[in-house]
């Protein structure tokens, strides 16, 4: 995700995760959202030629879907579409080939998708591609009690490229619905725990290692740096995880999961810590099997893989 606000803007965004009742009673079949990739190009083609670019963004895209990027939880204001656009403008044609890609790339995904998770109803959730502003690349959260999932186009040709692998992005993405879905008694009202979060990120990267056995750890993370961590520094933030893994604090969160934490040598330690103990604990599991696990038989096996990683 910068995920989840960057992999989400370079911020990564915190994992939002609904109370209990909200996600048994599943929600209904969704109707199908508009063409926000389709409809930016058109309203781009005719900013250009307007007196004021930002401004004509702003008011016929921006606020014409403010629900929208509501659900998404991002307010964008006029002034972040101003300094937004010079850096667009030079990856129009970078953004353009992703938004290209996306249809068939996202095609593929669910059909590879459901052939795993044969239970997963994605007619019950939402999947929004869209202009981020910068916000973040991937998403998932929970909008009016139905899991949805946002795709920034533009952060993803800013973060990866034109030739981005957007099926590992779409997985990871992907199986937090689906993990919400299947396994709702493991989510809990308000934030998540740093256990939660370091489960749920883990474990889908974890399942998009899984997926996608010939990409490189760096694309599983989406993140170069992250990948050429060494051992020690995962050591090191096991140890620092273990004795808070209770906290719900937006501070411990960040130190973890957000991207460009300064005074981190690694940001987003969560994500590679959290795939070390998925990997030790879904070692010859099936995937669905492992995405129900909750309870205290898992929490004690997720603090049994962090003491060894601190060990």
């Amino acid at each position: 995700m910068r995920r989840r606000d960057v992999l989400i803007g370079t911020a990564v965004s915190g994992l939002v995760m609904a109370g209990p009742g909200a996600l048994i009673a599943a929600p209904p079949p969704q109707p199908r959202l508009p063409d926000m990739l389709t409809e930016f190009w058109r309203i781009w083609a005719r900013a250009k030629r307007s007196g004021d670019t930002a401004e004509y963004i702003f008011r016929h895209y921006v606020a014409a879907n403010k629900a929208i990027y509501a659900g998404a939880q991002v307010t964008i204001a006029q002034d972040q579409v101003r300094q937004w656009l010079p850096d667009f403008i030079k990856l129009e044609g970078q953004v353009r080939e992703v938004s290209r890609r996306i249809p068939p790339a996202y095609r593929g995904h669910e059909a590879g998708f459901k052939s795993v998770f044969s239970d997963f109803e994605p007619a019950r959730s939402r999947t929004v591609f869209l202009i981020s502003f910068g916000s973040f690349d991937g998403r998932s959260m929970t909008w009016d009690g139905v899991p949805s999932v946002f795709f920034g186009a533009d952060m993803i040709a800013k973060l990866y490229g034109p030739k981005a692998d957007l099926k590992v992005l779409f997985d990871h993405e992907s199986f937090h619905v689906y993990h919400a879905q299947a396994n709702p008694e493991f989510n809990d009202t308000g934030e998540p725990t740093l256990y939660q979060a370091l489960w749920a990120e883990g474990l889908a990267t974890y399942l998009s290692e899984r997926l996608n056995p010939g990409a490189s750890l760096a694309d599983i993370l989406l993140d170069k740096t992250l990948a050429s961590a060494p051992a020690g520094e995962i050591g090191k933030a096991a140890r620092e995880i273990l004795p808070i893994l209770e906290s719900r604090e937006q501070a411990d969160y960040a130190r973890f999961f957000f991207a460009d934490q300064t005074g981190i040598a690694y940001s987003r330690m969560g994500y590679l810590l959290g795939l070390a103990v998925a990997r030790a604990i879904g070692a010859g599991q099936q995937l669905p099997a492992l995405a129900r696990r909750n309870g205290v038989e898992l929490k004690q096996a997720v603090k049994e893989q962090l003491a060894r990683l601190a060990a």
